[in-house]
């Protein structure tokens, strides 16, 4: 037995279970509770959202990599060359594509 609920981008799905004991999916009257939610992915590369690929990205990207700043409110956005993490290779390819001509980051989800 389940249900389905949609609040904003998150669905969540409800499934009852007989005789499991409650842990950090299961709730305490057998209801197992999983969410997730769409891609939030707008434009990689744009990681202050502000809909735009500039340098304040770079400045934003070099924060969070090397001074402890905040990572990027959706992470696919800083996933700039699409290969599943956040890391020097996107600011490097950042780097080519804003000063060098390089390939446009690759596309959202």
């Amino acid at each position: 037995d389940f249900d389905v609920s949609v609040n904003a981008d998150t669905v969540y799905v409800l499934f009852d279970f007989v005789n499991i004991e409650p842990n950090d999916y299961i709730t305490e009257n057998n209801t197992l509770a999983v969410s997730w939610t769409r891609c939030c992915c707008t434009m990689r590369g744009d990681l202050n959202d502000d809909l735009k690929v500039i340098i304040s990205d770079l400045t934003f990207m070099v924060n969070y990599l090397f001074k402890g700043g905040h990572g990027p409110g959706c992470f696919l956005q800083g996933d700039v060359n699409g290969d599943s993490k956040v890391i020097i290779s996107d600011l490097t390819y950042l780097v080519n594509y804003l000063f060098k001509g390089g390939p446009t980051p690759v596309a959202c989800p």
